[in-house]
């Protein structure tokens, strides 16, 4: 099967994957899941039938 022009092959990519920075996952230092939900709490309660009730 022939090579389309965007596919490379192995050895093409044992060439060039370090000049590739690595991939970074995962959430900032910092960012849990109680803080997201904190802010969450937060947003919704300054809403108040679609109205926002205090300053950010």
């Amino acid at each position: 099967m022939a090579q389309k022009r965007y596919e490379m092959s192995d050895e093409q990519w044992i060439q060039i994957k370090d000049l590739f920075p690595v991939a970074k996952t995962g959430a900032p230092p910092g960012v849990t899941c109680q803080s997201v939900l904190a802010r969450g709490k937060r947003y919704t309660a300054a809403f108040v039938n679609g109205v926002m009730t205090e300053h950010y």
